[in-house]
C-alpha cells in the first residue's frame, strides 16, 4: 500500500503516521510516497512495490498534471485534525 500525505503541519503528520501504523496493524506493507514526485515516478514506486492501493488526499491527486496510470486503487482521505488537537 502506498501512502502519500503532505509534509509540514504537525497534525497532518500525526494523521499520516496513524495511517502508516494502521496499515501495518492491518497486516499491510506501507510504502511512503514523496508527494513531490511526478506521476511517472509515483507510478514506478507503486509498480515496484506491487501496491494494491494508494491512500492519499484528493488535493494531492488534483495537483498531479495527469491522472495516475497504475494498478493501485487510489483511496482518498482527508487528514484533518485529530480529536482534541483542534
Amino acid at each position: 500500500m502506498g501512502l502519500a500525505a503532505e509534509r509540514g503541519a504537525q497534525v497532518v503528520a500525526q494523521r499520516a503516521a496513524a495511517a502508516f501504523f494502521g496499515a501495518l496493524a492491518a497486516g499491510a506493507i506501507a510504502v511512503v510516497v514523496n508527494e513531490t514526485l511526478r506521476p511517472r515516478q509515483i507510478e514506478h514506486v507503486l509498480s515496484h512495490a506491487r501496491a494494491h492501493c494508494l491512500i492519499t488526499t484528493g488535493d494531492l491527486l488534483a495537483r498531479q498534471p495527469r491522472r495516475l496510470s497504475t494498478d493501485a486503487r487510489p483511496r482518498q482521505t482527508e487528514f484533518g485534525p485529530l480529536v482534541g488537537h483542534e
